[in-house]
This record gives structure tokens, C-alpha cells and sequence, in this order.
């Protein structure tokens, strides 16, 4: 951490700048103490986190020491991103207030937000401070709700702010119902044209609450904010780049074409035939992809750090499966190759220690898994070795990389064609007109993120997709 002094009359601000992303705050750091970039935010986008005090980084222990950054509590998912985002050109500030409501937002919208001149506002606030636990009429809850947030969302674009939706988060008092409207919501902000960020998939337990295990403790202990810990789950979630994609103009993603595919022909020189590396670190994430084939062999990967072992997604001559971390097979019972498309999800929350694999939209098995992912392949085995080669030929379409995991409700949603974009870094439909060794595909999802093409181009082809 490099350190700074700026005098301006009798007040001095101490600065201090992050040569790298760190997710603890250095221990030198004195209760009270501002640290700023003014200096140099001439130069930066502005990102301005509106919400409440989940957004302010409340409980964390930056809180309990009064330690800011840019008036975020140090540990929380806003100074984490203010560290980040220093290094992608942007400064972050933080305009949120505990307890806040939608309703008060708006009331102070334009008092406290519109001075900023911002480029770009996080929204972060929840049903919980809307008064879902516990609520007489949870519907109207749930409804008001959300009207607040597009009413939130038409205001920023009038005042030429660039919005991203903070969706939702657990909380301890929540109950079964509750909890179904919790993941009802975030279905329906994934709707809305505009980026959002898929909290829950990596902090909740199962019941809406937050995840409590003997690995990882994501509760500050008031069953309402999270813990350092929960906080930087709820960091890793962020699309890294989404900010300067959204300033750039790039839109919500929808579907590619569906009218076209990837055709690979397999390579047994070319394990890695489609590669995906994340530029930061990785806990919770899904990946999805549709793949038609004749023939068996490994369709993707997921490549761990420091491991021999990589886990796989392979079509068997019993069915699609997927080969986990501890070298166990789960399987689907239907035929994977036998020239029909199978659409297939994996999705895993690291503070949970389970990934899901689904087929068609069906689950087809828990495994019990801590991962963490640097890097993805579509087409072939990548880092495993030991495991069979790419099929000869086969199609594929509609590849995703979220930072979060997918529910079941949101891998359902998916399935029947509603898309869920939510946390998500890579998206290639692999409808590209032709694929060139070398180059990347082209990627939808609202980041700056690359996916790579490895293979000879005489492997490649665009093909007509069938339905």
C-alpha cells in the first residue's frame, strides 16, 4: 500500500493506494482514519454505491473501527470494489445510509446522488428494510418493492447515471415464504434492462439466511449484516468490468441467434479448445453451455489451482456426467451422445462447499466440493490429463460464465428461455460468422471479459443449429 499526504489548509488528507486488490485493511490503519484519491479522481469514472447499510458495509470491521475508504466501511463489498476499481480507472464513493428504504432513496435521490456527477450508481438496498420478515401483507411488500427500484432506475438514467441493481441478500428472519419471494424478485430484476449483481447465490444458506457452517461464518452475528467474511462472498459476485462495459455502451445481453453453432471437430493435440480465465479471484460461480453430440468424450473442464485434479463434464456411453473434484462420477441416465441437444449447468457456491449439476433443467446431483476456479474450457479435458479426449465432432452453443451460483429456480428459469444475466462475466452464443486460431469469441455479457480460441481454425466451423 503506497502513502501520501495532501495538505489543504490546516486539514491533511492521508491517502492511500492499492498497487493490488486486498481483502483485509492494513493493520497500520488507525480508527477515523479518511483514505481518498481526490487527488487523482480528475482522472477516473466516478461509481457512486447508493443503498443502505449493507451497501455502507455495516458490521464489518472497518465499522467497528470507524475505518472509510471513500466512505465505505473497510471489509465491506463497497470498499473492496473501491480498492478494485482503482486499478480500472474509476473511483468509487459511497452514498448510502443505514435503514434506508427505497422510499427514502428516492426522497434524498436528488439532494445526495445527483451532486456526485457520477458516471455509474450501485444500488444496493433489500426487501429486508422494505419490511418483508414478518409482514402482514408480504405481497404489497414485495410489489412496492419494486416498484422503487424502477422508479430508481428511471431517475438515474434522467440524471445521466448509468444504474446496477445490488439484488438480494439473506437475512436471518426470514421464513419459507419469504424466501420464495426473496428469489421471486431476483427472477424478475433479471427482466429489467439493467446490469445486476447476484448476491444471493453466493451468501445464502438454502432458507434465505446466512450461510453458517464450520468452514465459514458469513454473519456479523445480527442475523441482518454479514461478516467480513460474507462481505467479500458478496464482493466476488461483481462483474470486475461491468462498470466500464455499461460507460462503453454495451447493452443487456439476449440470446445470440439461435440459429447457428460452433461446430468443433476434436483435436487430441488441442485440450483446451475454448478457454475462459478470470482476471480476479473467483469463489461462487455457474457455468452453462448447450452441446450436441454422436460421439463420447470430455465437452468441458474447470481448471484449480495447485491440483492434479480438474473437475470434468463428459458425454459417457451411459450419459452426461460430471467427474468432481474427488474423482467420483455423477451421471444422467440419458444418452448424452446420441445427436440431441442437452443443455447442462453447473453451479457452485464456495461458502456452502456443494456444486449442482443439472441436465435439461432436471438436478442430477449434489457433490460436496469447495472450488475455486481459475479458468474454464469448453470443447475438451484442459488440465486433466487422466480424463478422455474431446469427442470427434460436436455442436455447441450459448456458453456462460456467472460469478455467482444459479438456484434451481433461476437454472429453470434459464432452461424455458428466460436468461438469467445476473453476475454474469461471459456469454458467447457461438454464433460468430467464423472462429480463427488465436482470436476470441464474441462475448454478450456486459464485461470486458475474453474468451480465447486455441484449436487450429479448420476445427472450427459455424454450423446451423436444429432445435
Amino acid at each position: 500500500m503506497k502513502r501520501s499526504t495532501l495538505t489543504i489548509g490546516t486539514f491533511a488528507v492521508i491517502a492511500y493506494f492499492a498497487l493490488s486488490p486486498s481483502i483485509q485493511a492494513s493493520p497500520t490503519n488507525q480508527a477515523g482514519m479518511l483514505h481518498s484519491d481526490h487527488d487523482t479522481a480528475k482522472n477516473k469514472s466516478v461509481l457512486s454505491v447508493l443503498g443502505s447499510s449493507v451497501a455502507k458495509g455495516a458490521r464489518s470491521s472497518g465499522d467497528l473501527k470507524k475505518e472509510l475508504i471513500n466512505g465505505s466501511y473497510v471489509n465491506g463489498y463497497a470498499a473492496h470494489l473501491t480498492t478494485l476499481e482503482a486499478s480500472n480507472g474509476w473511483r468509487v464513493v459511497n452514498q448510502s445510509i443505514g435503514g434506508d428504504t427505497t422510499d427514502r432513496v428516492k426522497d434524498r435521490f436528488y439532494r445526495d446522488e445527483v451532486p456526485v456527477h457520477a458516471d455509474a450508481v450501485l444500488i444496493g438496498l433489500s426487501l429486508g428494510n422494505e419490511g418483508l420478515a414478518g409482514a402482514a401483507n408480504p405481497q404489497a411488500v414485495y410489489d412496492h418493492f419494486f416498484t422503487g427500484i424502477t422508479n430508481l432506475i428511471a431517475m438515474s438514467r434522467s440524471s445521466h447515471l448509468l444504474p446496477v441493481i445490488g439484488d438480494q441478500y439473506p437475512k436471518d428472519a426470514y421464513s419459507a415464504a419469504e424466501y420464495v419471494l426473496l428469489k421471486r424478485m431476483d427472477l424478475q430484476l433479471n427482466t429489467l434492462d439493467v446490469p445486476s449483481v447476484n448476491f444471493l447465490g453466493a451468501t445464502d444458506d438454502g432458507a434465505g439466511h446466512w450461510v453458517e457452517n464450520k468452514f465459514i461464518n458469513l454473519n456479523s452475528g445480527d442475523g441482518t449484516h454479514p461478516s467480513d467474511a460474507g462481505y467479500y462472498e458478496m464482493f466476488l459476485t461483481i462483474v470486475p468490468s461491468v462498470f466500464e462495459a455499461v460507460k462503453l455502451g454495451k447493452p443487456t445481453p439476449q440470446w445470440g441467434d439461435q440459429a447457428h453453432c460452433l461446430h468443433l471437430s476434436g483435436d487430441t493435440t488441442q485440450a483446451a479448445p475454448l478457454s475462459f480465465n478470470p482476471t480476479e479471484m473467483m469463489h461462487s460461480f455457474t457455468m452453462s453451455f448447450r452441446v450436441r453430440s454422436l460421439t463420447t468424450g470430455t465437452v468441458a473442464s474447470i481448471t484449480l489451482p495447485d491440483s492434479s485434479v480438474h473437475p470434468t463434464i463428459e458425454i459417457t456411453s451411459t450419459g452426461l456426467a460430471y467427474i468432481g473434484a474427488d474423482g467420483m462420477t455423477n451421471s444422467f441416465s440419458v444418452v448424452g451422445a446420441n445427436g440431441a441437444w442437452h443443455e447442462v449447468v453447473l453451479a457452485h457456491q464456495y461458502a456452502r462447499g456443494k456444486t449442482w449439476f443439472y441436465v435439461d433443467g432436471a438436478l442430477i446431483a449434489t457433490v460436496s466440493e469447495r472450488l475455486t476456479p481459475i479458468g474454464f474450457i469448453l470443447g475438451g479435458k484442459g488440465s486433466a490429463t487422466a480424463r478422455p479426449d474431446s469427442p470427434a465432432q460436436a455442436d455447441y452453443q450459448n456458453w456462460m460464465v456467472y460469478r455467482s451460483m444459479l438456484n434451481a429456480e433461476e437454472v429453470e428459469a434459464q432452461h424455458q428461455g428466460r436468461l438469467q444475466q445476473a453476475s454474469l462475466e461471459l456469454y458467447a452464443p457461438l454464433d460468430d460468422a467464423s472462429f480463427s486460431q488465436g482470436g476470441s469469441v464474441k462475448n454478450l455479457a456486459q464485461s470486458l471479459a475474453t474468451a480465447r480460441i486455441n484449436g487450429a481454425s479448420a476445427n472450427y466451423h459455424s454450423a446451423v443449429t436444429t432445435h
